[in-house]
């Protein structure tokens, strides 16, 4: 969890940063990287409250309000993605009136919201507003994405395999599964057909 060598490896970089509310990142901010949080893990500490709610509760809840408002955003978020919009057109697109409002709507009922302490309902507006100004920071560029979603499905198989490496017997056999996962994951990220390259491989 430590960001050494994330700082090292953006030394140089000026640009922006797409990230959940980990305090770690905060130190990139004084290095003139520009953070934009992602709503995917604001969304999630809401919709966590709204899952376990009987139908019922859930029509008058709070967080599941605040989930609906969010959900619009990622809705036009995607038809941008689907008509292949550049970063341009995302931008002028987010500055329109209509953009503005269902953004606006968000803050908006943040600030609205009435909690009490120890809630999940407050950790989560707590959690929103720790990273308020820094969530808004895809509207100053068409390249940014609102979300990590992208990088959060390239990790999750790393996260599988450290869990599955735990219950090698011995450093040797973590070692060599190791090897193959990096032997795996090297031919999806080249667009090769896996079983038929490890067949390749073992045959050669």
């Amino acid at each position: 969890r430590e960001t050494d060598k994330t700082k090292t490896l953006l030394d140089d970089y000026k640009g922006y940063l797409v990230s959940d509310g980990y305090a770690g990142y905060d130190d990139l901010a004084n290095k003139g990287i520009k953070i934009q949080r992602c709503f995917a893990h604001i969304r999630r500490k809401f919709y966590d409250i709204v899952k376990v709610l009987p139908e019922e509760l859930r029509k008058v809840s709070a967080a599941n309000e605040m989930v609906k408002r969010i959900d619009k955003l990622f809705g036009i978020e995607t038809e941008f993605k689907a008509k292949k919009m550049t970063p341009k057109e995302i931008y002028n697109s987010r500055q329109s009136e209509e953009y503005r409002k269902i953004v606006d709507n968000i803050y908006d009922y943040l600030h609205k919201i009435k909690t009490e302490d120890g809630t999940p309902l407050a950790a989560a507006v707590n959690y929103f507003l720790n990273c308020e100004e820094e969530s808004k920071t895809f509207l100053l560029d068409g390249h940014i994405p609102i979300s990590n979603n992208i990088c959060e499905r390239a990790i999750k198989p790393f996260a599988i395999m450290r869990r599955n490496v735990l219950f090698a017997k011995t450093e040797n056999g973590a070692s060599i599964s190791g090897r193959l996962f990096t032997i795996i994951q090297t031919a999806k990220a080249n667009g090769l057909v896996v079983d038929k390259y490890l067949e390749y491989v073992l045959e050669n």
